[in-house]
């Protein structure tokens, strides 16, 4: 039982990231359950958790259009089949209208108890360089007013 669930688990990330890889949100909505909750951190940025919805609209109206050639670089991922959790760690890349764009991410996952379905999304990002592209981003939108 417990090799079925962490096979799912594994799966289901490996699904996360795809999703993420091809840069469509109904890939990267595909694994969640209909009851995810996404939450951006650190919780210091002020960022509200986010259902489906509220993030689907979110993605698709700010992050999206944001970014050409995206990709996730992997560099250490952990399953827990007792816990039903994974972690990755790595750095997202694109091109974005201010640059390049390399930043440094943890993404953690809770899962159903089939391990088939992501419940709960917590993403940790590098706040600093995060707080830096937005100026810049906010700084050209300025600029083409």
């Amino acid at each position: 039982m417990a090799s079925s669930v962490l096979d799912n688990i594994k799966r289901t990330t490996q699904q996360t990231i795809d999703g993420f890889r091809k840069w469509d949100i109904d890939a990267i909505m595909a694994p969640r359950a209909d009851n995810c909750t996404y939450q951006a951190l650190p919780k210091s940025l002020g960022l509200p958790p986010l259902n489906n919805k509220e993030y689907r609209e979110w993605y698709t109206a700010e992050i999206i259009p944001l970014m050409q050639n995206f990709d996730v670089e992997v560099h250490t991922t952990l399953h827990d089949a007792e816990a039903r959790k994974s972690m990755i760690h790595g750095f997202s890349t694109a091109t974005s209208p201010v640059g390049p764009y390399r930043m440094e991410l943890c993404l953690m996952m809770s899962f159903n108890e089939a391990g088939d379905k992501v419940v709960k999304m917590e993403e940790m990002f590098d706040s600093a360089y995060y707080g830096d592209l937005m100026s810049k981003l906010q700084e050209m939108a300025g600029q083409a007013k």
